[in-house]
């Protein structure tokens, strides 16, 4: 069940019970510089104009709804403001964003605080950096990129701007983010992977062997099965992603440093302080098993989690079980979390780029922020 659908059965019922809702708010933009603001099954109320870089005329509004159940349950409302966003999105023909927030008073103030949380999934992202020696890495990178074959480029480059894509978009949509990692590693899956063709290797392998045996099939006929499943479009192109993946990935990756950076919020005005901190220091293997076989596992899930939204719509990876992998350790019976995945991804094009890179001298060039010398 969808959750519009749901929201709008839980609050009928809840009206008909005589029970009493609950208002959630959400800030939303919407183009142009005239706020969204009116009254009826939702109340729209304006903000004014906001401007961001880089983006056309922008206008800030906040919207309020019914909800049945107890208030306090921000990943549920979250996910129903994003689908109020898709509702608003199609009827009016423009881009609606529902902003990822959290409403947050603070005791005796009637000002309601917006504090965002969507970088949670993976805070790396948006925590400082150190640039010494940046120019040195730009330089090496590119010329690696430049010396390889004309194959390798198109390949590595595709999952460069597939990665890029990621990190721009998961703070608004996890699920599509999601799928542009996977699909950045299935690009390199099917330039550098190895089709299947063990089939004791496949995990569905002994279902089917027993389906066989209890159609009673002949040796024969079993091994005809086996060879037209093995030649399943969608088989190999899964199994030679995960292999590719789990085979591929050095030791030394479990072992880079996992840092996150937990920006100070200044209230009640709801914005980033100067201040903040780095969380407890932790390493990739905190979060991913190094059991490659059990890894096979949850880049299965990863996978099929990719499907299901690509072809169906269905968003397996979601806010809250995308926090629940965050702290728990990935399993071989879930989606990997967007962060380890990217990781992953992020990791194997640099892999790739080095053992294939056979050298290339750039010009020459540096430009400067000093004035130039007087003539």
């Amino acid at each position: 069940m969808s959750s519009l659908t749901r929201w709008i059965l839980d609050l009928k019922a809840a009206v008909e019970n005589g029970d009493r809702p609950y208002f959630p708010v959400r800030r939303l933009l919407v183009p142009g510089l005239e706020p969204l603001h009116g009254d009826g099954f939702m109340r729209f109320q304006r903000i004014g104009p906001v401007y961001r870089p880089g983006m056309p005329p922008e206008s800030m509004s906040v919207v309020q709804w019914c909800a049945a159940g107890q208030p306090g349950d921000h990943l549920k409302d979250s996910e129903l403001g994003a689908s109020i966003g898709t509702v608003l999105s199609l009827l009016l023909d423009r881009r609606i964003e529902v902003l990822e927030e959290v409403p947050l008073s603070m005791e005796g103030a009637q000002q309601t605080t917006f504090v965002g949380f969507n970088n949670v999934f993976d805070r790396r992202l948006s925590s400082p950096f150190e640039a010494a020696g940046l120019d040195a890495r730009i330089r090496d990178l590119l010329s690696q990129l430049v010396s390889l074959a004309e194959d390798d480029q198109a390949t590595l480059t595709a999952a460069m701007d597939l990665h890029y894509g990621a990190t721009l978009l998961f703070e608004k949509d996890l699920a599509a983010a999601y799928t542009l990692i996977v699909a950045g590693l299935e690009v390199m899956s099917r330039q550098y992977g190895e089709p299947p063709t063990n089939w004791e290797a496949w995990e569905q392998a002994r279902s089917w062997d027993k389906f066989a045996r209890a159609q009673g099939l002949s040796d024969v006929q079993a091994e005809a099965l086996r060879a037209k499943l093995m030649k399943s479009q969608y088989l190999r192109l899964k199994e030679t992603f995960v292999n590719y993946v789990a085979e591929s990935l050095e030791d030394g990756f479990w072992e880079q440093e996992w840092r996150e950076w937990i920006y100070d919020v200044r209230m009640p005005e709801g914005v980033y302080g100067e201040g903040g901190s780095w969380a407890v220091e932790k390493h990739i293997r905190d979060f991913v098993t190094q059991d490659r076989g059990e890894l096979c596992g949850g880049l299965r899930k990863t996978y099929d989690a990719r499907s299901g939204f690509v072809h169906s719509g269905s968003r397996a990876i979601s806010t809250a079980n995308e926090i629940y992998g965050l702290v728990r350790h990935a399993s071989a019976d879930r989606p990997l979390p967007y962060s380890v995945l990217r990781s992953m991804l992020a990791e194997l094009i640099k892999q790739e780029v080095r053992d294939r890179a056979t050298g290339f001298e750039l010009p020459e060039i540096v430009m400067s922020n000093d004035p130039p010398p007087a003539a």
